[in-house]
């Protein structure tokens, strides 16, 4: 009887004791936000509300939030569907509100990467420590502190791991799958880099494995599905172009024609190889373009779609003109890749070379970075190992110069990512051809490793310039791969040291 007692009084005190790391992991994180404020003058970077490219005119917002968003069809409606509610609840001073708002999904997002590392078999204190490390990250404090949609992609997508392995594991309950699927559809309604083929190859692949469920979760993924389905299907009745962004034409451009010299262009254009537009930069003034583009059809549009631009005084290049400049953007610089792709392949080059920079190295956190200069320049020299960083800080970098990328690279970073990729992808292939494989692992290690991979591929193969400040949304995916390939070597090191399984599943 006594033993009994023993037994269920251990049971009771289970949940506390797993709960008591979650409670250091946000503890650390709220200490370090409060040290970061107070002591070296974080604060909350809202500045890109009333300006950035990707962003619904404020004024907009507040008067016509559904419309406005609805016929917006350069990005994906959540983020701008967040910023109208913000608007609307905020008042005339919505900044606070957002800042509070980013402070709660950073610390979902170091809760989620230590839960996440938990269910991949991490043990506790390597899982506690590296959420702690995270939090304390330069990345990590910039980010959290800058109005824009990187730090909510992140958590998202450690959200949607965290949440198919809890799917795999707990035989695909019904609320578990909606969760997973309704993740990764808000990735996908958040920015256009997170693709429908990407959605749709995720949905395949959980399908597949899980075959024996394969038809109830079809049901289930039907309506996330036909949320981002019906995005695709607004902007090809509003601009003709089954698309969640109208940019990719402009985009390719600054890839391919920029790297063109004006002569050569002249040239083309008048061999009747490109079209004139491709003598404008891309993403210019629309009095730049001729004034055949800039016309507009004879019919009432919205004003989203129609004012030149904003009241900020920046250029609204949701303006209806820019669907076909950018269409034959695409249409020159895919014609300009088939015929000579070396210009595109220096492009890709450096597309990568950036990418592998240290994601503080990007202008709009200089507010904030310049607060915590000694703290980046040693976390890049030690954990990114970056070169460049062990000198004196002089002038910025040029993000277009083959030199400084690769002296600005984080050469150390590259090593462990790709070591910690190739490891992942191994565990989780033998734990699913493996009769008592570890499934949930397996599913989720591949869904990590693939979703880094779509980031790092495709982010490059179609943007120059921003690169390092996308790679932020994969890092913590990348910080937990590295952990796990820590955790088994330190495993086969010393077996008695494991974690128990049951306890590596918080």
């Amino acid at each position: 009887m006594g033993q009994l007692c023993i037994s269920e009084d251990k049971r009771a005190t289970w949940p506390r004791r797993r709960g008591v790391p979650l409670l250091v992991v946000a503890a650390g994180w709220g200490l370090s936000r409060l040290f970061f404020r107070l002591a070296l003058d974080i604060d909350f970077d809202a500045s890109s509300l009333g300006w950035f490219w990707q962003y619904v005119d404020p004024p907009m917002l507040r008067a016509d939030p559904w419309g406005s968003v609805f016929y917006h069809h350069v990005q994906p409606p959540l983020w701008n569907l967040y910023l109208a509610a913000a608007l609307w609840l905020g008042g005339e001073e919505p900044s606070r509100l957002l800042a509070a708002g980013h402070l709660a999904i950073g610390l979902a997002l170091h809760l989620g990467l230590y839960a996440l590392m938990r269910r991949l078999g991490i043990r506790t204190g390597l899982a506690v420590g590296g959420a702690l490390a995270f939090a304390l990250s330069p990345a990590s404090v910039l980010y959290e502190s800058w109005l824009f949609y990187t730090l909510p992609l992140a958590t998202l997508l450690v959200a949607s791991a965290w949440a198919l392995h809890r799917l795999a594991r707990r035989g695909t309950r019904t609320p578990d799958a909606i969760v997973f699927f309704t993740l990764i559809a808000a990735a996908v309604l958040t920015r256009s880099l997170f693709h429908l083929a990407w959605f749709l190859a995720v949905v395949g692949f959980v399908l597949w494995v899980l075959r024996p469920h394969a038809r109830r979760l079809l049901i289930i993924s039907l309506l996330p599905t036909l949320l981002c389905v019906a995005v695709y299907a607004k902007n090809l009745a509003i601009v003709g172009q089954f698309t969640s962004s109208t940019w990719l034409g402009m985009n390719l451009a600054r890839l391919v024609i920029e790297r063109i010299p004006m002569p050569e262009r002249v040239q083309m254009v008048r061999d009747g190889r490109i079209g004139a537009v491709s003598l404008v930069t891309p993403f210019s003034p629309l009095d730049r373009y001729p004034p055949a583009l800039r016309r507009l059809p004879p019919i009432n549009i919205h004003p989203v779609m129609r004012e030149y631009v904003k009241a900020s005084g920046v250029v609204n290049y949701n303006h209806l003109a820019y669907v076909e400049i950018s269409r034959r953007y695409q249409r020159d610089a895919v014609s300009l890749i088939a015929s000579d792709p070396c210009h595109y392949a220096q492009s890709i080059i450096d597309a990568w070379l950036l990418f592998a920079w240290s994601p503080t190295e990007y202008s709009f956190l200089d507010a904030n970075r310049t607060h915590i200069s000694g703290w980046n320049r040693l976390w890049n020299a030690l954990v990114y190992g970056v070169p460049a960083a062990w000198g004196e800080s002089g002038e910025p970098p040029d993000r277009l110069d083959r030199p400084s990328l690769l002296r600005h690279g984080g050469l150390l970073f590259v090593l462990v990512a790709c070591m910690a990729l190739a490891y992942a992808s191994w565990i989780g292939i033998r734990d699913l051809r493996t009769p008592h494989g570890d499934r949930a692992r397996g599913l989720t290690l591949l869904f990590i490793v693939a979703t880094v991979l779509w980031v790092a591929c495709v982010g490059n193969a179609v943007e120059l310039r921003e690169n390092n400040r996308f790679r932020f949304m994969v890092e913590p995916l990348i910080a937990a791969l590295a952990l796990l390939t820590l955790e088994h070597g330190l495993r086969r090191a010393s077996p008695a040291s494991s974690p128990n399984r049951r306890d590596a599943e918080d």
